[in-house]
């Protein structure tokens, strides 16, 4: 009969069918019986969907951790407006905008929580209003930085992780 009852019918038919596929598919992968060809056919799709999509998370961490950190401290009034920075591991820039008119500052980072630490970089003593990068490649740990010009008032330290 070629009324249009049959025509759902066939469709009940087919999604039927793709539903049986799917779930014959889904299910199948974990069984290991009789057809050892059939099994291996369906042991690699598995294995292909499940592990593409962990792949897939594990490189969105690579990607955050490759990815440099940009750290900006503000000189104004003799003072840096931060006094602790946070940043990951590995290149890490450290933008100096200094704001005081005429009065000069610099950026000098030390391994460690003092100025007594290894010389890790500086930037240029320069009179405001300037800013200056300063780029290093820092390890987890603790690190010291301050104006040279003013060791007094302008410190803090840099918490890598």
């Amino acid at each position: 009969m070629l009324n249009g009852k049959t025509k759902p019918h066939r469709l009940a038919l087919g999604m039927l069918a793709a539903l049986a596929v799917a779930v014959a598919t889904a299910c199948g992968g974990s069984s290991g019986e009789k057809d050892a060809g059939d099994d291996g056919a369906k042991a690699p799709a598995a294995a292909t969907t499940t592990p593409s999509q962990p792949a897939a998370a594990a490189a969105a961490p690579t990607t955050a951790a490759a990815a440099p950190s940009s750290l900006v401290l503000v000189a104004s009034n003799i003072l840096f407006d931060k006094k602790e920075l946070s940043a990951a591991a590995g290149a890490v820039t450290l933008d100096l905008d200094n704001q005081d008119a005429g009065v000069p500052h610099n950026l000098h980072v030390f391994s460690g929580a003092s100025a007594t630490g290894d010389s890790l970089g500086a930037t240029a003593l320069e009179a405001g209003p300037t800013r200056q990068s300063l780029k290093l490649d820092l390890s987890k740990g603790q690190y010291f930085f301050v104006c040279d010009v003013h060791p007094t008032t302008m410190t803090g330290t840099i918490t890598v992780g």
